[in-house]
Parts: structure tokens; C-alpha cells; sequence
């Protein structure tokens, strides 16, 4: 008899279980535009006092407005971003790793739709010391926090166990 360990039973992490955050994700995203374009006009709605406010923006650029009015740039990086990103979330066997792609190609995915779609990407959290984003940039900016965040304890594993390895050896 044959013995598979449990990864080997249920394929590579249940790959289905990342498509489902990506796919949640843009549905949040897109319907929360959705809402926002048509209840916002002009002005702003107010949520906690003076300090945050749903504000409609028609974003032509990337993050804190760089590249404005480079829509046919920002929308094929956001998709040949997101295909790599697909890519590794297959390939790769670390769960942690998979759900931070995921996150990220979302947000890409669901501002690429905006891109494609309207020629501008939809940006309507207004904190007034930050630039307005949305649930996609959310997202993609989590994912990108968690993956440093990763990254840095992973250094600092590395690191430690150098120095156990030193201080074994020297014993």
C-alpha cells in the first residue's frame, strides 16, 4: 500500500480555497463601487466624524497618483502581475505565501476590472491625511504587509539559527 501524506490526498492546499478568496474579494470590491458611483455624486458621506468619509474619486493614476492618465500601462502590469501571481499561487506549497498573492491579485484584478471598464479605477475611502483607495487597494496593500511581515521573521529565523548553530558548535 502506498502512503501519501495528507498533501498529497488533497491535491496542492486545496487550490479552490484561494480562488474563492481572489473571487470574494473582487465581488466586494466591484459591488462596493458599484454602490459608491451611484449613491455618491458629489460631496462626501460621512462615517466617523470628520475623519473618515466615502468620497467618490475617479483615480487615472496608480497609488498616491503617480503615473496619472497611464491607464493602457497600469492595466497591463495589474494583469500580467496578476497571471504570475496566479502562477506561483499553484505552484507554491506554502499556505501563508498562497493567501498573500491571493489578496494581492484581487486587488489587482478588481482595479483592472475598473481600468478596463471605465478608464479610471474607483477610489472612495477618504481618511483626509491619506489618499482616497478601495477595497482592492486594501487588498493589495495586506497582502503586501503580510508578505514582509513573512519575510522579516523568516530573516530573523535564518538569523537566529546561525547564531544557535554558532554557539553550538563553539561549545
Amino acid at each position: 500500500m502506498v502512503n501519501m501524506n495528507r498533501e498529497e490526498e488533497t491535491g496542492k492546499h486545496k487550490i479552490w480555497k484561494y480562488f474563492l478568496v481572489i473571487s470574494a474579494v473582487i465581488v466586494i470590491d466591484q459591488i462596493s463601487k458599484f454602490f459608491v458611483e451611484r449613491i455618491i455624486q458629489d460631496g462626501s458621506v460621512y462615517l466617523i466624524g470628520n475623519f473618515v468619509h466615502l468620497t467618490l474619486v475617479k483615480n487615472t493614476g496608480a497609488a498616491f497618483g503617480i503615473l496619472k492618465n497611464q491607464n493602457f500601462l497600469l492595466a497591463v502590469v495589474s494583469a500580467v502581475f496578476s497571471l504570475i501571481a496566479l502562477f506561483y499561487i499553484i505552484m507554491s506549497k506554502d499556505k501563508k505565501y498562497k493567501l498573500c498573492l491571493a489578496l494581492i491579485s484581487a486587488g489587482a484584478v478588481g482595479n483592472f476590472i475598473d481600468r478596463i471598464r471605465l478608464g479610471y479605477v474607483i477610489d472612495f475611502f477618504n481618511a483626509g491625511f491619506w489618499p482616497a483607495f478601495n477595497i482592492a487597494d486594501s487588498a493589495i496593500s495586506l497582502g503586501i504587509f503580510f508578505l514582509v511581515l513573512m519575510a522579516m521573521f523568516e530573516s530573523r529565523k535564518k538569523d537566529t539559527g546561525k547564531m544557535d548553530g554558532k554557539k553550538k558548535g563553539e561549545s
